[in-house]
């Protein structure tokens, strides 16, 4: 049964949510400037850590920590490690360039992990390939549909995952098109 019982305006944001991260420590609601967090076994949402710089898309890379990408050049990947014992704090944002920046920058973008790669696409056909074991990061091979303003799903099992391109907009017209990358 479906409930509705608690919101995140209770974390004090009035941006609008652009996407979720579930991790160990509790989910995480990203806003443009801020972000909403519900720890596991409760129903209050609390305000989350600051965002360190608006992000289009971000996914879970290890148990307590994710990756975003986008920023204010679009190109920018960051991480937040959570802190067992203080999963709100902005010290949980690792400093600027600790990562690469992508190969491409981007709008409307989407991100899954897939194995120990993290996929970004958005804005075009091109893929970029970050390496989460070694930062790498490359150009994937490009979507049949170009699309942005879409959703990524990885499914399947492990050493045979594939992650769907879901939707978007292409040209500003819906993309019904479905596009798949298999797991190398």
């Amino acid at each position: 049964m479906l409930e509705t019982d608690g919101d995140i305006s209770g974390s004090g944001s009035s941006d609008p949510p652009f996407m979720t991260v579930s991790l160990s420590v509790g989910v995480y609601v990203l806003h443009d400037h801020a972000s909403s967090f519900l720890a596991p076994g409760t129903m209050d949402w609390v305000e989350g850590p600051l965002v360190a710089e608006p992000m289009a898309c971000a996914a879970r890379i290890t148990e307590n920590s994710f990756l975003a990408a986008g920023g204010h050049n679009r190109v920018s990947l960051r991480q937040f490690q959570a802190s067992p014992t203080d999963p709100t704090s902005v010290e949980g944002w690792l400093p600027a360039g600790t990562w690469p920046d992508l190969e491409t920058a981007r709008f409307g973008l989407a991100c899954q992990v897939i194995g120990h790669k993290l996929l970004v696409s958005g804005g075009g056909s091109t893929v970029d390939i970050v390496d989460i074991m070694t930062k790498a990061v490359s150009r994937g091979q490009e979507l049949v549909t170009p699309r942005s303003y879409h959703q990524m799903f990885a499914f399947g099992e492990e050493g045979y995952m594939r992650l769907l391109a879901l939707g978007g907009l292409q040209d500003m017209s819906s993309v019904a098109a479905v596009d798949w990358y298999e797991e190398e």
